[in-house]
C-alpha cells in the first residue's frame, strides 16, 4: 500500500460522506428554490392588491372632482 492511498474501508466511508453531503446540498438548493417561488407568488399577489387599491382610490378621487365640478 502506498502512502497516498487510503485503505478501502476508509475510502468507502469518505465516498459515502461525500455523497451524503451532495444530497444534503441538493435538498437545501431545492428548498431555497421553493422558497423563492413562494416569495415571487406572494410578491405578485401584493402587486395585484396594491393595483386594485390604487385604482379604487383613483376612481374615488375622480368621482369627488367630477361631483365638485357639477
Amino acid at each position: 500500500m502506498s502512502a497516498d492511498r487510503l485503505p478501502q474501508d476508509m475510502q468507502d466511508a469518505l465516498d459515502s460522506a461525500i455523497k451524503r453531503e451532495l444530497r444534503a446540498e441538493d435538498a437545501w438548493e431545492d428548498e431555497r428554490d421553493a422558497a423563492y417561488r413562494r416569495a415571487r407568488g406572494l410578491g405578485a399577489a401584493f402587486v395585484l392588491v396594491a393595483a386594485v387599491i390604487f385604482i379604487a382610490a383613483l376612481t374615488t378621487v375622480v368621482a369627488v372632482i367630477v361631483d365638485a365640478l357639477l
